[in-house]
């Protein structure tokens, strides 16, 4: 009886695994739900924060790693890591999680942020 229990429970368990289908490569790639960046700040006493973006991905044409100001194309200042983190709200940015390192005596900030993905993301 334990022998017949243990074989119908084996080809039971057999029977589901084949008729289960995995999800394909393609659809994963295609179902991008948000991207992210990352804002990394550093400032000393004297000056205002100098903020890095980290979009992941090096662009040919994007040599600078900080925003441009649209109105101006100069690069864009900031008076604090809030004074970004509202700046990149306003763009559709969410903020995530933050962390801080230490680099000699500085401290570096990073605080990273999410938008929901539009098709041109994927």
């Amino acid at each position: 009886m334990k022998k017949l229990l243990f074989l119908l429970s084996f080809l039971g368990i057999s029977f589901i695994s084949l008729n289960t289908k995995a999800q394909g490569q393609k659809d994963t790639l295609t179902l991008k739900a948000y991207i992210f960046c990352e804002l990394i700040g550093s400032s000393n006493i004297n000056t205002r924060t100098k903020v890095i973006v980290d979009f992941g991905l090096d662009h040919p044409n994007r040599k600078e790693k900080r925003l441009i100001d649209e109105q101006t194309g100069k690069i864009k200042i900031f008076n604090s890591m809030i004074d970004a983190l509202n700046f990149m709200s306003l763009k559709g940015w969410e903020f995530v999680q933050a962390y801080v390192t230490l680099d000699g005596k500085d401290s570096i900030t990073h605080w990273l942020l999410k938008k929901k993905a539009s098709p041109q993301d994927n």
